[in-house]
């Protein structure tokens, strides 16, 4: 059977609830990580140099008291800091929403735009197709006029 290791530890730094957020290693306080036997008995260890003079407790009452109003100040600078992280986000989304509006109005005045100016040109074209159709009409019958003319002439001469 194996030896036991005396520098072998089974404790871990305890995790403080602070109020918000995850939990923080404070390296003073320790809990087993593995539970005290059936019947086993923890170390206790109460040296004088760790235990509390008296005169200090007034001290630590307000260092504790200091402790929990920064905590609380914290605390509520955390919501102030949560609360302005979602309005920006707010006010940047429906500042993109309205941009794209923006954008997507233009596109469309433009597409518009186009499309006119494209009938124009093609009503144009057409105009211009017509009055040539006119005009090469206008010659053909003025050349075939002429030309029955000239064969009635020469019929009849």
């Amino acid at each position: 059977v194996g030896a036991k290791h005396s520098h072998t530890h089974t404790y871990m730094p305890a995790l403080p609830d602070i109020g918000f957020g995850a939990p923080t290693l404070r390296p003073s306080a320790s809990v087993p990580l593995i539970p005290t036997p059936a019947g086993g008995r923890r170390r206790v260890r109460n040296h004088q140099a760790c235990q509390t003079d008296e005169s200090a407790l007034p001290q630590l009452r307000e260092l504790q008291s200091q402790l929990d109003e920064s905590r609380e100040m914290l605390s509520r600078l955390m919501h102030a800091l949560r609360s302005t992280e979602a309005r920006i986000h707010r006010d940047v989304q429906h500042e993109y929403e309205l941009r794209l509006r923006n954008q997507s109005r233009r596109a469309g005045e433009k597409a518009s735009f186009l499309q006119k100016r494209a009938e124009h040109r093609v009503a144009a074209v057409r105009a211009a197709a017509r009055s040539q159709q006119v005009a090469a009409l206008n010659t053909w019958q003025s050349d075939h006029a002429a030309v029955l003319e000239s064969a009635l002439r020469e019929r009849d001469g």
